[in-house]
C-alpha cells in the first residue's frame, strides 16, 4: 500500500525549515496575494525563494496556494505573479478558482510550447538529453535576459534568429519530422519542464546566454566578438571532425573577386604586387580564431572578413594557392558561450 504523503501547512520561513527538518514529505505556503489566508503571516517572493530551495534541498516538495475565488478585479497581476513563481519552481500549486486555474495553465503552457519551439530550431532533436537540457536552460536564460533589457516593446521575445532565438511551430515540425514527430516533440518537451525556473545569473540579472555550433577546440571570449561580459570567457570545446558533420569547410575565391571585396571594404589596400605578397600577418585571439589579417597592407578584422566571404567561422586560414584564395574553417558560428556539439560530446561522455 502506498504510504500516505505527510502534508504540513507553512506560515513563515522558520515554520516552513521546522516541518522540513522534522520529516514532512511536502509543505503548502501562501504568498502575500491572490490566497484565502490575506491576514495571515505570509511569505514574499524572496521568501518562498529560499523556502523552496532549502525544501528541495532535503528531498520535500513545496506547494503554494493561489486559492481565491476571485472577481475580475482580484485578477490585476496574476498573471505577473505565476511568471514569477514559475521561475523559483514550487511543485504545485493550489487553485481554487477556474478562471485563476486557466491563466495559470496558460503561463506555463505559454513558456513551454515557446522553448520548445526554440530548442527543436536551435538543436537537433538528435541530440543526447542532457545537451536539449542544456540547451533549454540557455533559451530560458536568453529570453529572461530579452525581457529584462527591454530589446522589445510590448513582447519579451520574437521569433527571428536575426534578432533573438529561432523558433518553429508544431506544425513546421511535422512538417521536418515527419513519423518522428511525436517521440522529437515529447522528447524536446521534456528537456524544457524538467529544467523549468532554471537559468543563468550573474550577479543576480538574467545572462546574455550565447551559444553556437560548433568550436574549434576552444570558444571565443565575447569581448574579441562584442562587448566583453565577465562570465563569456573562452574555454576548452570537446567537439572534433569525428562529431561534427562539416566541421572543416573551405571557401575559394578568385583573385579579382577577393581583390574587389577587400577594397569595397578597405580602399586603402594596395594590390597591385603579386597575389602571393598580399596576404601579411595573421593575428589570432587566445581561442584560436583569427583576429585580424594584413592584407594588401592594411588590417582587416577576422569578423569582416567571415562577412565579406560568408565564412561559417573566424577559425580559418588563409592563403594563395596559385589559382585562387583559399579560407579552410573550422567551426561553425561566432565561437562565444555554449558550443552546441560540444555540449552533445561532453553529454554522451556523461556530463550533466
Amino acid at each position: 500500500m502506498r504510504r500516505p504523503e505527510l502534508l504540513i501547512p507553512a506560515s513563515s520561513l522558520e515554520v516552513l525549515k521546522t516541518a522540513v527538518i522534522y520529516g514532512a514529505d511536502a509543505v503548502y505556503i501562501g504568498g502575500e496575494a491572490f490566497g484565502l489566508r490575506a491576514k495571515a503571516k505570509n511569505f514574499s517572493m524572496e521568501e518562498m525563494k529560499e523556502g523552496i530551495e532549502f525544501a528541495h534541498a532535503h528531498d520535500v516538495k513545496v506547494y503554494v496556494t493561489a486559492n481565491i475565488l476571485a472577481h475580475n478585479g482580484d485578477l490585476e497581476g496574476v498573471r505577473e505573479y505565476f511568471k514569477e513563481l514559475r521561475e523559483i519552481k514550487p511543485d504545485a500549486l493550489i487553485i481554487a478558482d477556474p478562471g485563476v486555474f486557466q491563466i495559470a495553465k496558460a503561463v506555463e503552457m505559454a513558456a513551454a510550447d515557446y522553448l520548445t519551439g526554440v530548442v527543436a530550431a536551435e538543436m537537433p532533436a538528435s541530440f543526447e538529453f542532457e545537451a536539449l537540457r542544456a540547451q533549454a536552460v540557455a533559451a530560458r536564460t536568453y529570453a529572461m535576459y530579452c525581457e529584462s533589457t527591454g530589446r522589445h516593446s510590448g513582447a519579451q521575445v520574437c521569433t527571428d534568429s536575426g534578432c533573438c532565438q529561432a523558433w518553429l511551430s508544431r506544425d513546421e515540425l511535422k512538417a521536418r519530422w515527419g513519423a518522428d514527430y511525436d517521440v522529437y516533440y515529447e522528447k524536446l518537451r521534456a528537456a524544457v519542464t524538467e529544467t523549468a525556473g532554471e537559468y543563468l545569473s550573474y550577479e543576480g540579472q538574467p545572462v546574455f546566454a550565447a551559444f553556437h555550433s560548433s568550436s574549434a577546440g576552444t570558444t571565443e571570449d565575447s569581448g574579441r566578438v562584442w562587448n566583453s561580459v565577465p562570465y563569456l570567457i573562452s574555454v576548452s570545446s570537446p567537439e572534433s571532425a569525428e562529431t561534427v558533420p562539416g566541421y572543416v569547410s573551405t571557401v575559394d575565391v578568385s583573385r579579382l573577386d577577393f581583390r574587389d571585396s577587400i577594397l569595397a571594404s578597405c580602399p586603402e589596400a594596395d594590390f597591385s604586387t603579386p597575389e602571393e605578397t598580399w596576404i601579411g600577418e595573421i593575428k589570432r585571439t587566445p581561442g584560436g580564431r583569427v583576429e585580424s589579417v594584413a592584407l594588401g597592407g592594411r588590417e582587416i578584422k577576422g569578423t569582416a572578413l567571415r562577412s565579406l566571404f560568408s565564412l561559417r567561422s573566424t577559425a580559418f586560414e588563409l592563403e594563395w594557392t596559385g589559382e585562387v584564395f583559399r579560407f579552410t574553417v573550422t567551426g561553425y558560428g561566432h565561437g562565444v558561450g555554449m558550443s552546441q556539439y560540444g555540449a552533445n560530446v561532453m553529454a554522451q561522455g556523461g556530463a550533466d
